[in-house]
């Protein structure tokens, strides 16, 4: 796993990790009320995550939040991609500075197919600030994360606050709908880029 520069200041993480741990259980209980689907489930349980808008005072501002992805029709960024959402920290600083760190993930109820097949596109264009999520009525967790599984508000705390994982000025773009990193769109490649090769017989 490559360095991550400690940028997010000391004193703003552990009012991140209070904000999940206070509401982690009520998020934790979206499969009794939201199981229909993924979709469904992401939305009942990161909403119960989010922050009520922006915290802070006049040293710094933060807020903690998710954008779905669109997955369906033409121009699909799920297709392309690997990924249903992205998770986003942003912070505004009394010095007029911003910092944003995201990680993008594949969510899976329990008993669906399996999101190897997105893990491998997301790790193409987001090495190190991509996971897996699995729902079950007992559990949701981040999916073999170093060879295990996570309660996702762990890994939150542990692994995406402290810095070790995640990608810093990546962002979601709702109006292009489309990844922004270091302020410019993501590039993939789709259909009309793809290489085809016939053979004909003689």
């Amino acid at each position: 796993m490559s360095y991550r520069p400690k940028l997010i200041p000391g004193e703003v993480i552990p009012l991140l990790e209070d904000h999940i741990k206070k509401n982690c259980k009520k998020a934790e209980t979206a499969w009794e009320f939201a199981n229909q689907d993924e979709d469904t489930l992401t939305g009942d349980f990161l909403g119960n995550l989010r922050t009520p808008g922006w915290i802070g005072d006049s040293n710094y501002q933060f807020r903690f939040f998710y954008n779905k992805v669109r997955g369906r029709g033409n121009g699909a960024l799920e297709k392309h991609t690997g990924t249903d959402g992205i998770i986003t920290i942003e912070l505004q600083l009394g010095n007029h500075r911003s910092i944003v760190k995201s990680i993008v993930f594949q969510a899976k109820k329990q008993g669906n197919v399996s999101g190897k097949a997105q893990k491998i596109i997301m790790d193409k264009y987001f090495p190190d600030a991509n996971v897996i999520f699995r729902y079950s009525p007992d559990s949701f967790v981040v999916e073999d994360f170093d060879g295990k599984d996570i309660r996702i508000c762990d890994f939150l705390i542990n692994h995406f606050f402290s810095c070790e994982y995640g990608m810093y000025d990546l962002y979601y773009n709702n109006s292009v709908n489309n990844f922004v990193r270091n302020g410019k769109e993501l590039k993939y490649l789709t259909a009309k880029h793809s290489l085809k090769l016939k053979i004909r017989k003689k």
